[in-house]
């Protein structure tokens, strides 16, 4: 058991090729699920401002399984830049390269393009400024970095925003309170939530500016 545990680390975790092969491989089970099954008819809730303007950009379905694979290695990419460069898993290891790569491509739900990746690759890039922020004296314009990030992500999938919050527990255990960087992160999501509403003001539709909102409170009674 021992041997069989040694070699999984030092072939797959660690090797040297194993994101080249993996990456092959993903590539090819997509390509297959796309050919054989094919693209879902899937009906989402309106909880996004942006996407119902770019989604058309997506609707042939080709387009819709080059991008969604786009954003899956993407999605890979950032985290293992992540842990890379913050030292998450202090050994070499592919695994936050290979994990959400082989994830992200089990099921033919995951071939089409949607709101969802675009607002996980802004989550993820908001960790950057978060994670560089540990230990500084003064961190409130990495917190006003990140609020932006996850905003603008909550610009996609509306749910995103509920991070924010989470973002101010996180730092509360790493440095303390700090009402500087809390004050900063709630000014960048309000900035980013601000410019939204003077453009559906501008339009006369503040209606439509509550619309992603109500699928916060849609709850279905059987």
């Amino acid at each position: 058991m021992h041997y069989v545990v040694k070699a999984f680390r030092t072939n797959i975790v660690e090797g040297r090729f194993t994101s080249l092969i993996v990456s092959i491989i993903v590539v090819v089970m997509r390509v297959m699920l796309f050919t054989i099954c094919g693209l879902p008819k899937l009906s989402f809730q309106d909880s996004s401002y942006l996407w119902q303007h770019i989604s058309f950009f997506f609707s042939k379905p080709e387009v819709s399984f080059i991008a969604s694979t786009s954003s899956v290695f993407i999605i890979a990419w950032i985290i293992n830049t992540l842990n890379n460069r913050f030292s998450l898993i202090r050994i070499r290891s592919n695994l936050p390269f290979v994990f959400p790569l082989f994830f992200l491509s089990l099921h033919h739900y995951f071939l089409i393009m949607t709101s969802d990746y675009i607002a996980i690759i802004f989550l993820l890039l908001s960790f950057f400024p978060l994670l560089k922020s540990y230990q500084k004296p003064d961190s409130y314009l990495y917190s006003f970095r990140s609020s932006i990030l996850i905003a603008t992500a909550s610009l996609f999938q509306v749910y995103a925003i509920i991070l924010i919050p989470l973002i101010w527990r996180g730092e509360r255990l790493m440095r303390g309170p700090q009402v500087r960087s809390l004050l900063s992160s709630l000014f960048g999501a309000v900035l980013v939530y601000i410019s939204v509403f003077s453009i559906y003001f501008i339009l006369d539709d503040t209606k439509g500016f509550l619309l992603p909102y109500n699928t916060l409170i849609d709850i279905s009674i059987p």
